[in-house]
């Protein structure tokens, strides 16, 4: 199944320019939208794979606001796709945990790659974040004392290590 990308770009021509170079390397167009607001909004409602963003959108929500929103609430990869490289903008984009930077004008070699790398990257962190979840589970939920010790303190225990010690989880980092 060919991966979805929802392009966010405020110039029409500019938009349409993107969609042809996806299509191009064989990527679907879930959606184009214009605004940081509608962004949000059509990444909420299809779910793309990826979003390309420009950083400066019509409307009050910049496009780093929008990836942002986009990122912490769908968990949905965000690359910039922007005419803007300078070092106030990158940082805050950097913030963002953007999955990519492409200046424009682009090659379609930069953006595939960008996109595959991309969505690779957003996968990777998903499977990491699913067994660090079931590990800590398991941790957390063992009949057995478990307890890391590093730098002279003691760092992590799990509830069995309290009940069979009775020291508390807050007490434990100023215990030497």
């Amino acid at each position: 199944m060919r991966k979805q990308i929802l392009i966010v770009e405020d110039e029409r021509i500019v938009a349409d320019d993107i969609k042809l170079s996806l299509e191009r390397l064989g990527y679907a167009v879930c959606g184009m939208v214009i605004s940081g607001r509608e962004a949000v909004e059509k990444a909420k409602s299809v779910r793309p794979d990826l979003v390309l963003m420009d950083i400066v959108l019509q409307g009050k929500m910049s496009g780093i606001e929008a990836a942002r929103a986009i990122r912490s609430r769908f968990d949905i990869p965000v690359v910039y796709l922007t005419a803007y490289a300078d070092n106030k903008t990158l940082e805050r984009a950097k913030l963002t945990e953007a999955f990519g930077y492409i200046l424009k004008p682009f090659e379609d070699s930069d953006l595939r790659t960008t996109i595959e790398m991309a969505i690779y990257k957003h996968k990777m962190e998903r499977i990491l974040k699913e067994n660090e979840e079931k590990y800590r589970s398991l941790v957390e939920n063992a009949h057995d004392a478990i307890y890391i010790f590093a730098e002279d303190c003691i760092q992590y225990a799990n509830p069995t290590f309290e009940k069979l010690t009775g020291w508390k989880r807050r007490e434990l980092s100023s215990k030497r």
